[in-house]
């Protein structure tokens, strides 16, 4: 993630938690909790407990910090901000209450402590953003009506190595590539909007036909990908233990066995949810085992630790008597519903163990 990103993220997070009002209405919650804990006879201090517990839970189960793409939501992790936004704050404030049913006065001063938390989350925040705007860095989003794609490499994947990773760029670009021609048939260059270098990260402008192919493939990808997350972990555990590749082969023939198959059940599967439609049957293999092939690639790229992002910006304005507009703008919220469909698919996965499938090298993919 690059400044300009972090500038972007931090200006959202503050306007999720004024939005949802969080600060007044945890305040709120302590305050009657602790009266009720006080008073635990108190009619109207249990009514006003129910009523503010409520309306905070409420507020936070609808914060639009619910609805942020993985990638985002695991810079916020990685900032340690996430614990104190939407679903995640609730889910930790119903663990309070649930684990001291019996004890508010508990209940009141675990509140108070994650109030003094988020309080001095929202200075850091503003001073953080103030900073930023001195210095003239300027936040960066994708504009209205635009969809970006993100892939983040890690770095052991290329070794740090300037050859590896503009082999890699070449790589993504034609798979970014692929996909827009196949979504869109036609193959225009693919727009670099930024490029961070933390985790070696490339955010690109993208088509929404395009994105939605994209989302809906990433997604049964890395669901077909996800049966063999144990296995990895068993196969890596047998090679730390000595055992030889040779004695594992049984098990990396079943990989490559569950990935061929599933793949070919994928790729079918797209073509019909995506409904591409091609009149010659030969040219529709060919479609075919071109997508496999770069799926192929992204499930190669998954089990090295890459991670797919796609963000969508704000809904565009326009002319109702603009055909063209009009078009635009319905392709544009069939892929925010779609991507938002798919976005549980899109979780990044946590990985243990050593590499398991085989990359493609970029000869084969030349061919």
């Amino acid at each position: 993630m690059n400044v300009e990103r972090l500038h972007s993220l931090l200006l959202g997070v503050i306007e999720d938690i004024e939005e949802s009002n969080t600060a007044r209405l945890l305040a709120d919650l302590r305050d009657w909790t602790q009266r009720l804990s006080n008073n635990p006879q108190d009619v109207n201090a249990q009514r006003e407990f129910s009523l503010r517990r409520s309306q905070l839970m409420e507020a936070l189960n609808a914060a639009n910090s619910n609805s942020y793409s993985p990638g985002t939501v695991s810079d916020l992790d990685s900032l340690g901000i996430s614990r104190l936004l939407g679903a995640v704050l609730a889910l930790r404030l119903e663990t309070v209450f649930g684990q001291n049913e019996f004890t508010l006065a508990v209940v009141s001063d675990q509140i108070a402590g994650i109030e003094e938390e988020l309080t001095k989350l929202i200075d850091s925040l503003r001073a953080t953003v103030a900073a930023f705007e001195v210095f003239g860095i300027a936040s960066e989003d994708p504009g209205p009506g635009e969809v970006e794609a993100r892939v983040i490499l890690p770095r052991s994947s290329i070794d740090n190595s300037l050859q590896s990773l503009g082999t890699e760029f070449r790589q993504l670009e034609r798979l970014f590539s692929d996909i827009t021609e196949l979504a869109t048939g036609s193959r225009p260059p693919t727009i670099v909007r930024s490029i961070a270098a933390s985790d070696f990260s490339v955010y690109v402008q993208y088509l929404p036909e395009a994105a939605v192919l994209l989302a809906i493939a990433l997604d049964k990808t890395v669901a077909l990908y996800k049966n063999l997350l144990e296995i990895r972990r068993i196969r890596s555990e047998a090679s730390s233990q000595g055992i030889s590749d040779e004695s594992l082969g049984g098990i990396d023939e079943h990989i490559s066995s569950h990935m061929d198959q599933g793949l070919d059940k994928v790729v079918d599967e797209v073509f019909e949810e995506v409904q591409i439609e091609v009149s010659n049957r030969s040219r529709r293999n060919e479609l075919k085992t071109s997508l496999k092939l770069t799926l192929t690639n992204v499930a190669a790229r998954i089990d090295r630790g890459y991670r797919f992002d796609i963000r969508i910006g704000d809904p565009i304005e326009i002319d109702d008597d603009e055909a063209d507009e009009r078009e635009a703008k319905s392709s544009y919220v069939t892929a925010t519903k779609i991507i938002a469909e798919r976005r549980e698919g899109l979780q990044f996965l946590q990985l243990e163990g050593d590499s398991i499938l085989q990359l493609p090298s970029p000869d084969v993919n030349d061919e």
